[in-house]
């Protein structure tokens, strides 16, 4: 980040790690043998808390910059809170939860976060 400041970049947009212990893949690999590894969601309890960790040193970090270039806006997308919510709640997103169906059977990262802003998307448009 701060090489990117450096060559001049002024409006950076950093993604968390989104809730991965709700992916079907991670569950399906981890969290049959021991039902006790789920929470009431369904989502593995350790690789979530994990990434919550990661997620709250990342903003720290991004606290610490912004305080440190006040010309620069940093902007931090709470993927992990729009994941969960999408994951937990699908219900409320209408029409377009199809979209999301596909992101939480996908094991590929990029390719769910594309699937999930569409998703986003196309609610602002219903």
């Amino acid at each position: 980040m701060q090489s990117l400041y450096q060559q001049g970049a002024r409006n950076i947009m950093v993604l968390n790690v989104p809730p991965a212990g709700c992916y079907p893949v991670s569950v399906q690999m981890l969290g049959p043998w021991n039902a006790s590894a789920l929470d009431s969601d369904g989502c593995l309890t350790a690789l979530n808390s994990a990434i919550q960790a990661s997620n709250a040193i990342l903003k720290a970090g991004l606290d610490d910059l912004r305080a440190r270039t006040a010309d620069a806006s940093i902007i931090l997308a709470d993927l992990y809170s729009i994941v969960k919510t999408l994951i937990t709640n699908g219900s409320q997103f209408g029409k377009c939860i199809l979209l999301l169906n596909f992101s939480c059977w996908t094991s590929d990262l990029m390719h769910s976060v594309a699937l999930v802003l569409l998703n986003l998307l196309c609610r602002s448009l219903s």
